[in-house]
């Protein structure tokens, strides 16, 4: 059998042995291979692909026997959608094909009840765009959240159809009416403003005004009237944030609060939300640390709080976190005794004041350190209490099983060991066999 496909929307995939007709000078051979398989009663599919040679086989039918289809998409999308009655965009063959709503509506059918405009709204521009109204806050914050997400740069029939939504909202929605007036000039510009003003209601009103100046921002906040009535309902992402020119605004007056009032009262106005924030709080810390000015507890929880946590800042502040210095260390202290003072109390003192370049209230500690070793020196070389030499002892008994690697790092002090080097290790897959501890080593060399 002869089948002749008109598919100018190329929606029919060929299979093997059927004929692509795409050029004109392609129809008499095509015709010659009709003839032939007609001649040796053959099948053959022939696809009609160029939209100005269609017609041209409609005799093949009458001739030979053959059989005619037009694939016509706007048929077709009816069919997906259980041939409810498609609104005039959804009968453009065009449009079906620009938008890949034949493949969509395999994807995405229509839910129970949804007529076919509906879906096309659906489908092509968002869940939220399908219903008839807005009437609830859930359903006005997913309508700002759409327009965040995106910016203005859709196709004219997809914009035509946000505007004729629109329309329909505003007549169908008494909760919402206002705002929905108020954003069809430009909504996704306007939901920007929206978000921009609720970013900064941690800030004094009587600066907001002036801040949203540029572009005359205020001036379209302020035609809408009513907005207050919907804060609760505008929605936040991390990817919103200010202009440029108004987050200088905010740095300038954070900046100000913190040297003319206080760091304290600088923190009561943040949000946590806006990079300016963080920004401005990571220059500050960091010009802490370089002046060696360390910080409270309250401070630093404050920190912590109006952060939302961020790391940068969190770990600029635990340095900064004042430490009190630790006890001296006892003559009397045993070997164990002066491991754990090392460890839980004099480093982290001393990390804590190298950072701030105040190592001078170290040196009591040491010198307290320096009258332990004095009076214990001729006991551990004679015990070997605490030294590193008899953990390698203890390896060369363990080489009668397994080949071991002593691998030793010229000039690694125990907190770089710490911070860099183990979890570098670990990382590789290098896990230590029990929790690391230090040793003495009188002779650096004698490994």
């Amino acid at each position: 059998m002869i089948e002749i496909i008109y598919d100018p929307y190329r929606l029919h995939q060929p299979a093997s042995g059927d004929i692509v007709l795409a050029l004109e000078e392609d129809y008499e051979p095509c015709l010659n291979s009709i003839k032939d398989s007609v001649n040796h009663g053959k099948s053959l599919t022939v696809l009609v692909r160029n939209p100005g040679i269609c017609g041209w086989l409609d005799h093949i039918g009458p001739k030979y026997g053959g059989v005619v289809r037009h694939i016509d998409p706007v048929q077709s999308l009816s069919v997906a959608l259980k041939h409810s009655p498609l609104p005039e965009y959804l009968k453009k063959p065009e449009t079906i094909i620009q938008f890949g709503l034949l493949e969509k509506a395999k994807a995405l059918p229509p839910k129970l009840g949804e007529n076919a405009e509906n879906w096309g709204h659906r489908v092509l521009i968002g869940d939220i765009w399908s219903q008839p109204d807005i009437s609830t806050d859930e359903d006005i914050t997913e309508l700002l959240a759409w327009f965040m997400g995106r910016e203005n740069d859709m196709p004219f029939i997809l914009n035509d159809l946000l505007n004729k939504r629109f329309h329909l909202w505003i007549s169908n929605s008494d909760r919402a009416s206002s705002l929905l007036s108020w954003l069809q000039p430009d909504p996704f510009l306007r939901t920007r403003y929206l978000i921009w003003e609720n970013l900064l209601s941690t800030y004094p009103e009587n600066h907001i005004p002036e801040w949203l100046q540029s572009n005359d921002i205020w001036g379209v906040l302020s035609q809408f009237t009513t907005r207050k009535r919907y804060v609760n309902c505008i929605p936040f992402s991390p990817d919103v944030q200010l202009p440029p020119e108004i987050a200088n605004f905010v740095r300038a007056f954070l900046i100000e609060t913190w040297e003319k009032c206080s760091p304290m009262d600088s923190l009561s106005y943040l949000s946590g939300r806006l990079d300016v924030e963080i920004t401005f709080l990571l220059e500050r810390l960091r010009l802490q640390l370089q002046q060696g000015e360390s910080i409270q507890q309250v401070f630093h929880d404050k920190l912590t709080e109006v952060s939302n946590g961020h790391q940068k800042v969190t770990e600029l502040s635990g340095m900064l976190l004042h430490k009190p210095p630790p006890g001296m260390l006892s003559e009397a202290a045993s070997f164990d005794e002066v491991r754990r003072w090392i460890k839980d109390d004099y480093l982290p003192f001393y990390r804590h004041n190298s950072m701030l370049n105040h190592l001078d209230v170290t040196i009591d500690l040491v010198n307290s350190f320096e009258k332990w070793l004095i009076m214990k020196y001729t006991s551990l070389l004679v015990s070997g209490e605490g030294m590193a030499y008899r953990q390698i002892h203890t390896l060369k008994k363990r080489m009668v099983d397994i080949p071991i690697l002593v691998v030793m790092v010229d000039g690694l002090d125990y907190l770089s060991f710490g911070d860099h080097l183990l979890p570098t290790l670990i990382r590789k897959g290098l896990n230590p066999e029990t929790e690391p501890m230090s040793y003495l080593a009188f002779i650096p060399s004698e490994y």
